[in-house]
């Protein structure tokens, strides 16, 4: 699977998701990701954008559980096989593609801050 279809299913997910408050311990998982290594694909992606963070947190998360979505599968094969530059290419569209969203009216902002307040 490309980055460009990965980061549309990882937002599409978030989209969808219906947060009264975030995924358990998420605080802690973002502090984490905040200070690992460098070559980390969470640490590349929470350097880009927070929000964008969450929504491959939240993806990530669920893909590793039964609750499932269209493309779990392949988030954690296409990561996991990729350099680090393909990893950083895709934390770049995955911000950017967040961004877009956030600016586009999309709800996700919303979704963001019932999240991060968790």
């Amino acid at each position: 699977m490309d980055s460009d279809t990965l980061v549309s299913l990882i937002t599409q997910h978030y989209s969808d998701r219906n947060f009264r408050r975030g995924p358990y311990k998420a605080q802690d998982a973002l502090d984490e990701a905040k200070a690992a290594d460098t070559t980390a694909t969470e640490k590349l992606v929470v350097d880009e954008s927070e929000v964008a963070w969450h929504a491959f947190y939240v993806a990530k998360k669920d893909a590793q559980s039964s609750h499932g979505f269209e493309g779990q599968a392949e988030l954690a094969a296409t990561l996991s096989t990729q350099s680090l530059e393909q990893r950083r290419s895709f934390a770049q569209q995955l911000a950017m593609k967040i961004s877009s969203c956030i600016s586009g009216g999309n709800s996700l902002e919303h979704r963001y801050s019932n999240y991060s307040s968790a």
